[in-house]
């Protein structure tokens, strides 16, 4: 500002003490004078008539309720925010009394925008202002800015656009702070930063013609920026953090009010993480408060600064901090980096004076980058908000312990018959990665809401602020009604539902803009809305009752209307898409494997997905008609589902037995069942004494085995709890389930693998005994011809079959005093001597005794024959 030449010259349009103001018709625009009547004061006016409308059009959509803000618009207000937050933070930085070199100067003057400098608005062109007047002007920006909002406020009332409540008024003047507080606290401490001057004397940095601590002027603007910090800023942050640490005890004293008034600190972070508005303030008001409170010292300065910024991009990178958008995250991520950079570049500038190339490419590339990374993302939103379509058909609404194998089912049913991908239904199983958007993806990106009306249903909160939400935002919603569904009455309803739910559950719905009021509305609706039914233990109107869900879901199937839809599902035998026939209750040819389901709702429907998994594989498997006396007919592999209602139905019990009657191979399936218990040895003794199902289910047994065979049944359960059980819970994620059917498979081809190896056994031990028997058989055929030959040769003595073997024993014993023999042989060796002699002796001597003795009874007797008996015990006794 003081030119080389003689002491008194100043730069053009500059005057007074160290040339620190600027002439009439000239205005201050950062550190220079500009003339007035420029292009300058056409944007300042140009800019301050686009912020009229920018300002009614942002009161209103602050202050939609939040169930009903789209997610494209969202993620553009939140990803505006987090741009202008950076570039105010980016102006507050190039304040730090460093020597900054081109083109970042340009660049920081062109954020002079943010900065909340009426001098660069030309303001003293049109109203000769001292500086104490300019002060006293940024100061009353946001009261004036709150008169304004009022006035808004009052005219949408008036053309029937408004809003609710007073307290929206607070929560679009709080939007407008937080967004401004970093200028607006460097504006009003702009009194406290004073730097030396030539005159080795101590000047404000913005009027350097006012000496600090030692002028009126200075005293004056002390004393207001005390104040006003102290009213603006400091007590508006008090507010915040109260309103945060009572936000529970607000609600619970009816004071949403307050809520609804402050939502600008909640509404643009995830719930779990509501600090993260007080913290952003936190940031802010640190990187305004270094280039004042440490004006000389550099180092401080950027190590305040370096502070915030690394504390908050490091509760960004873990998770600790999360936006309400994927993409304002990452982009608050990136620009967080790129301060941090800055610091590095000032760092660079402070300490190698020579570094000047390297610091102003390093600087003004990320700069530069992060400039053209805020505007290509707004870009990229707004194309998205253009040409965005729904992603999902069909969001399934229900109560997970109720209906989760069932909303599975149906899932597979469409994708299957309808060809409708599974991608396309909305399961909260298949998303957990981020299920707080679970009401951002019903709002926005869902053609029809499916609600699965179970009992008590609409007293699960998180399903009632799903209708609320679906009804609150005009999309289409398909009421299905399973079994067990109770009638609805919307007085009980209300009353049931303030009766059920805890004040931090209503606290929790009333965080995402879900007040009870909302839940009331949209119960009406529910209630007098037309429904489907959906039978879970009728099979065979499963088709068509898919077919109906999505004729209600979607005004153009894929194939065709809802009325060709319901005749093509009219024959559930049809083969419609891939595998379309329900193979229920289907005589099984030999070898088959077929699943044993109990009679509940969801466990059935485990056992028809399990079907369903193993038609996709080519494979028919089909769950049997518990009530069939034939239904084990053929089957080799029987796939047992195992849950808290297969332990005590009687027909359940007896088709197992059956099974295990015809020795059918288990395969213990269990399913997700908390109520489930294995059976102990108390169990097993009802059972075999009849004790667990009484008179009447004794008749079942009776029915189905032909007499009440309790022990068989007991030990069919035995045989069933002694396999290793394989889980399959068809409500989980389709990853876990098509792991889990994987493992199934693997066991059903084991015990395919041991049915034929004991199909093998069995005939080999059938065959075995019919050996045996027919040996027998043939041995007493060949004992009693033997008896007829021997009765026959005793007539005439010479065939008598004792003579016959002592003769053969005299041969024999000759024999071996010809030739020798092994045992001979092993005698001799032994010392026991030569034994030819001995047993030729002994064989001759009774084979003479014998004769004589045979002669002289057969004489005294008069018979010339033995009976068949005694022929028989001699044999023996040889």
């Amino acid at each position: 500002h003081c030119p080389a030449g003689s002491p008194a010259a100043c730069a053009e349009g500059r005057k007074g003490l160290s040339c620190g103001e600027c002439e009439g018709g000239w205005f201050r625009r950062g550190l220079d004078c500009s003339r007035c009547g420029g292009s300058g004061n056409f944007f300042a006016i140009a800019l301050a008539c686009a912020a009229v409308p920018v300002f009614f059009s942002a009161h209103y959509a602050l202050n939609q309720p939040t169930i009903s803000q789209g997610v494209v618009k969202l993620e553009t207000a939140l990803a505006v925010s987090v741009a202008f937050s950076a570039a105010a933070s980016l102006k507050a930085i190039s304040t730090i009394n460093v020597g900054w070199w081109e083109p970042l100067v340009a660049l920081w003057n062109a954020l002079s925008f943010v900065s909340l400098d009426l001098e660069w608005a030309g303001v003293s062109c049109v109203v000769a202002a001292s500086p104490v007047g300019v002060f006293a002007g940024t100061i009353a920006i946001l009261p004036c800015f709150v008169v304004f909002i009022c006035g808004a406020h009052q005219f949408l009332h008036f053309i029937g656009r408004g809003v609710v409540g007073w307290s929206a008024i607070w929560n679009t003047s709080g939007s407008f702070w937080s967004l401004f507080v970093t200028m607006l606290s460097l504006r009003i401490l702009m009194p406290m930063r004073c730097e030396g001057n030539i005159h080795e004397a101590l000047t404000m940095h913005d009027y350097p013609q006012i000496i600090c601590f030692d002028s009126t002027d200075h005293i004056v603007l002390v004393a207001m920026s005390v104040v006003a910090f102290a009213i603006l800023v400091l007590g508006i942050f008090a507010v915040c953090v109260w309103v945060t640490v009572s936000q529970r005890t607000l609600m619970d004293k009816g004071l949403g009010w307050v809520l609804l008034a402050t939502k600008f600190l909640f509404g643009r972070f995830r719930v779990e993480h509501r600090w993260a508005g007080v913290l952003m303030l936190v940031r802010n008001i640190c990187v305004a408060l270094a280039p004042v409170l440490f004006g000389r010292i550099v180092a401080l300065q950027l190590m305040v600064v370096f502070v915030a910024v690394v504390v908050w991009w490091g509760l960004l990178l873990t998770g600790r901090l999360a936006w309400r958008s994927v993409p304002a995250q990452r982009l608050d991520e990136v620009l967080s980096f790129v301060l941090l950079v800055s610091m590095f570049s000032i760092a660079l500038m402070t300490q190698d004076p020579d570094a000047e190339d390297l610091v102003t490419m390093l600087a003004t590339v990320f700069v530069f980058g992060a400039v053209s990374l805020m505007v290509g993302v707004l870009i990229v939103l707004c194309a998205r908000r253009a040409i965005k379509s729904k992603e999902y058909l069909m969001f399934l609404s229900h109560h997970k312990a109720a209906a989760a194998v069932t909303c599975r089912y149906i899932q597979v049913l469409l994708s299957e018959l309808y060809d409708v991908p599974q991608s396309r239904i909305f399961l909260d199983v298949d998303n957990l990665s981020d299920l707080n958007n679970l009401f951002d993806v019903v709002k926005d990106n869902t053609e029809a809401l499916v609600f699965m009306r179970t009992a008590g249903t609409l007293l699960r909160f998180w399903c009632a602020g799903e209708v609320a939400c679906a009804v609150a935002n005009n999309v289409r919603v398909v009421m299905v009604e399973l079994m067990g569904a109770e009638e609805l009455h919307l007085d009980e309803l209300e009353t049931q539902m303030r009766a059920a739910w805890t004040e931090d559950q209503v606290a929790e719905l009333a965080q995402y803009g879900i007040s009870l009021d909302l839940i009331s509305v949209a119960f009406q609706y529910v209630v007098n809305m037309p429904s489907i039914s959906f039978h879970a233990m009728s099979p065979n109107t499963h088709a068509d009752s898919v077919a109906q869900i999505l004729a209600a879901s979607h005004s153009r199937p894929k194939r065709g209307s809802s009325n060709e839809l319901s005749e093509q599902s009219s024959d559930p035998g049809q083969k419609l898409g891939r595998s379309g026939s329900m193979l229920v209750g289907q005589q099984a040819p030999r070898g088959a494997v077929r699943i044993l389901a109990p009679l509940d709702p969801e466990h059935y429907l485990s056992g028809m997905c399990l079907s369903r998994a193993f038609q996709a594989k080519l494979e028919e498997v089909a769950v049997v008609d518990i009530g069939d006396p034939e239904a084990m007919d053929g089957v080799k592999v029987l796939l047992v589902i195992s849950a808290s209602g297969s332990l005590t139905d009687p027909l359940f019990g007896s088709q197992l037995g059956k099974a295990h009657n015809d020795q059918v191979t288990f395969v213990n399936i269990l399913v997700d069942d908390p109520h489930f218990v294995f059976p102990t040895a108390y169990f097993y003794q009802r059972i075999a004494t009849g004790q667990l199902y009484g008179d009447d289910g004794a008749l079942v047994v009776e029915s189905l085995l032909g007499e009440p065979n309790f022990a068989l049944v007991a030990d069919a359960y035995k045989a069933l709890f002694k396999i290793l059980a394989v889980s399959y819970f068809p409500g989980r994620s389709r990853r876990f389930v098509a792991h889990q059917f994987a493992v199934v498979q693997e066991h059903v081809s084991q015990a395919q693998r041991n049915y034929a190896r004991n199909l093998v056994k069995r005939d080999l031990e059938r065959r075995s005994s019919r050996a045996e028997t027919g040996l027998s058989r043939l041995s007493r055929n060949q004992h009693r011809a033997n008896t007829e030959k021997s009765n026959d040769g005793l007539r005439d003595g010479s065939q008598n079959p004792s003579r016959m073997v002592l003769r053969s024993l005299t041969d024999q014993a000759g024999s071996w005093s010809r030739k020798g023999s092994p045992t001979r042989t092993a005698l001799s060796g032994s010392g026991r001597g030569d034994m030819t002699a001995t047993a030729a002796a002994a064989a001759a001597a009774c084979a003479a005794n014998y004769e004589s003795t045979q002669d002289s009874e057969d004489k005294s007797s008069g018979r010339g024959e033995h009976s068949a008996e005694e022929v028989t015990v001699f044999d023996l006794w040889i």
